[in-house]
């Protein structure tokens, strides 16, 4: 039976996952990069292109998406485990995120304003400390 230590390693090893794609995404990004696209010819990532100059054939966005998947279903999974063993209710749980959601990003829900990604991160970190 899983517990919820587990499921925290589980989900510290796919967070750790994560990242790594992310950062290859990264990379790409800031080398010389081509547009790819998925399967239903949406722009699915810039990515570099190989030795010959063209587009990988495989855009990496399909791996983050599955590690994405792979945390969220890890993070759900804890939620339910925690609720049968230790009484904690999921619900409450996602209630708690969308109400520290709201409270961190006040230039989203509030009257605040960012205009950078330094602006918007500094007005969570000051609701962070403020808590």
């Amino acid at each position: 039976m899983y517990t919820c230590i587990h499921i925290v390693k589980a989900l510290r090893s796919e967070a750790d996952e994560v990242c790594q794609e992310l950062d290859l995404i990264a990379k790409a990004r800031e080398g010389e990069a081509a547009d790819v696209c998925d399967d239903s010819g949406k722009s699915a990532a810039l990515l570099p292109p190989n030795e010959e100059g063209q587009p990988p054939s495989r855009p990496r966005v399909k791996e983050l998406q599955s590690e994405i998947g792979d945390v969220l279903f890890n993070a759900l999974l804890l939620a339910l485990v925690a609720e049968r063993d230790l009484g904690i209710s999921a619900a409450c749980c996602f209630a708690g995120i969308r109400d520290k959601i709201i409270r961190r990003c006040p230039h989203v829900f509030g009257d605040e304003t960012a205009v950078t990604v330094d602006d918007a991160s500094a007005l969570w970190m000051a609701a962070k400390a403020a808590e």
